[in-house]
């Protein structure tokens, strides 16, 4: 990609006139995190051409994930007077609905896709934002739909990724069989560079190191070349494996490749990062790690590991003795969290961690 990212640069230099070049090096700097870029170079391709979709919907996506929702809403309004439309603008319209807890906002943007090719985004939508509040049964039940609805046509690696992304939430809530479940639908759908990670990072979140090594290896050798793969994806799951085995510090270090390009990481190294300070009781480092990701709600406005920074705060918080602060984080959780399954085991953890 950053090869990629030299090129894309100057051929916009020798051909300034061309929006299809400047738009695809937005997109490029949006995979790299380099979000200040893509929204320079976003406004440039819409100067050249203010009729192209994919400017807008890829400079939507940086000014979203920079956290400036009130410019995004604007640029869309801008896009709509030109009479384009396409679901990436409706996915980042639910984002920040969801963000505003406006439920009559979320409800439009379903309504749009219904009856269209790409429905099952609208339930990969609902999936991801019922696992950030505790939901955990609803989550699988959209995650089966998007699932079932994606697998229908020539769409077999989005619902590989969403069967991977269903593994992911379950091993952090702790439903580790169901997660090894999903993991393996997702390879058996496609195994590719999508699914392949996020079966890998589940099943070593899990403990399951001997089944997620093999598919690191798998990894390492179809993508030697990938900047994602390698720089975010197989540090990140090594990192989860040395954590399981009680290897902190040496999961810091494998995670130190990742700081780079972790704004494109959907938190997983500042979370996995936070995780690794608590485990060597170094309080301030792993608080730090956490609020990265509470400050930073646009990089992955519907993560679960969002409100679980809040626990990880909470947690950093009260070993270091700052009461006020541990509090307020629980709070937080525990109000994200107030529609919650009742006997899902980190609310019920939480809520005993509060009480004391």
């Amino acid at each position: 990609l950053n090869k990629r990212l030299e090129v894309l640069t100057l051929l916009r230099q020798m051909y300034p006139r061309e929006a299809a070049g400047s738009t695809d090096l937005v997109g490029t700097c949006i995979l790299l995190g380099q979000y200040e870029q893509a929204v320079a170079a976003g406004r440039e391709a819409i100067r050249v051409n203010p009729r192209f979709a994919p400017s807008y919907t890829f400079l939507v996506g940086a000014l979203v994930r920079l956290n400036r929702f009130a410019e995004a809403r604007e640029l869309l309004a801008q896009a709509f007077q030109q009479k384009l439309d396409n679901t990436y603008f409706h996915a980042h319209l639910y984002e920040m609905a969801f963000i505003d807890n406006d439920a009559a906002g979320m409800q439009q943007q379903l309504d749009w896709t219904r009856g269209k090719l790409d429905e099952y985004r609208a339930f990969g939508w609902q999936a991801s934002g019922a696992a950030y509040g505790g939901q955990w049964r609803k989550a699988r039940e959209f995650s089966h739909q998007a699932i079932g609805l994606a697998a229908r046509g020539d769409t077999q690696e989005v619902a590989a990724q969403y069967a991977t992304e269903q593994a992911l939430r379950g091993a952090v809530f702790g439903a580790c069989r169901q997660a090894s479940v999903d993991a393996a639908q997702g390879l058996k759908l496609t195994r590719g560079r999508t699914s392949l990670p996020r079966a890998a990072l589940a099943l070593a979140l899990c403990g399951e190191a001997k089944q997620a090594k093999p598919l690191v290896d798998e990894l390492s050798k179809r993508y030697p070349e990938d900047t994602i793969v390698n720089t975010i994806w197989l540090p990140t799951i090594r990192a989860a494996i040395d954590l399981q085995h009680g290897a902190a510090a040496q999961a810091i270090e494998q995670l130190q490749i990742s700081s780079r390009y972790e704004a494109a990481a959907e938190f997983w190294p500042q979370y996995l990062r936070g995780q690794a300070y608590l485990q060597l009781k170094q309080n301030a480092e792993a608080a730090t790690e956490f609020q990265k990701i509470l400050d930073r709600r646009g990089y992955a406005p519907l993560s679960v590991l969002y409100p679980l920074a809040q626990l990880g705060l909470a947690r950093a918080t009260t070993l270091s003795g700052d009461t006020g602060q541990s509090r307020k984080a629980y709070e937080n959780l525990l109000a994200a969290w107030q529609a919650a399954d009742a006997d899902l085991p980190l609310l019920r953890v939480a809520r005993q961690e509060f009480a004391k």
